[in-house]
């Protein structure tokens, strides 16, 4: 999205510490046209870069944050945003509110990213469905962006991609809404959906309390059964 950022290590006797500030826009061109002379890329690279990051604002929101194995996945919003977005410690999603694409939006919005990665596309890894709950969708919903997501590519595209569309994941969280039955857990693994990430955060009734989040233990433990038990 054409953001820059300063990666600053601290100094610490056992922990890996490090923190991030946003590198200000002079300082990031300076930065920029010093690689571009390096590299010896043409003079209207950084045009080229400035349109870049429009076509990608005009298709994605912020993607705030990603499980670290999913890095290189293909991206999808899905759905944007947090539906609880009341978390003590998260605010990754304060600027929107929680929506869900119709099936002909995400449709548009599939067609839109694969032309705009083109070559690119096969230096991902799987599709991620953003943003921070898109597990939490209906039944209908998630089994039609997963048939979509299975013709847009089918096993023969897959098996040619050099890394493999090999998996589709998506966040959950362990508190809102009745929990989906195995059967139909199990509908949508068949349909490609291999990996959900939880965020647990922590099994204590008293931590949860602490940090906003109405989950409770025994019902986390119900989740994870049924989605092992679904594959």
């Amino acid at each position: 999205d054409g953001r820059t950022l300063r990666i600053e290590r601290e100094p610490h006797p056992f922990l890996k510490m490090h923190r991030s500030r946003p590198v200000p826009p002079s300082e990031r061109n300076e930065i920029l046209a010093l690689w571009a002379k390096r590299l010896e890329l043409p003079g209207s690279w950084l045009e080229e870069l400035a349109r870049d990051e429009a076509r990608f604002g005009e298709l994605f929101k912020p993607v705030s944050i990603l499980p670290p194995d999913q890095y290189r996945a293909l991206v999808l919003q899905l759905a944007q945003g947090c539906p609880w977005n009341r978390c003590t410690f998260c605010d990754l999603y304060r600027d929107r509110p929680f929506r869900a694409m119709t099936q002909a939006q995400f449709a548009a919005h599939l067609e839109k990213v694969i032309e705009y990665f083109g070559p690119a596309l096969e230096w991902r890894r799987g599709v991620f469905l953003g943003d921070a709950n898109a597990g939490l969708l209906r039944q209908d919903q998630l089994v039609g962006a997963l048939q979509l997501l299975r013709q847009t590519f089918p096993p023969t595209w897959r098996d040619r991609h050099p890394l493999g569309f090999e998996k589709v994941s998506a966040f959950l969280d362990t508190f809102s809404g009745r929990l989906r039955s195995v059967e139909n857990w199990r509908e949508l693994r068949e349909l490609g959906l291999s990996q959900l990430h939880l965020g647990v955060e922590s099994g204590s009734p008293r931590i949860l309390e602490l940090l906003g989040k109405p989950s409770e233990p025994d019902r986390v433990a119900e989740l994870v059964g049924r989605l092992k038990e679904a594959g």
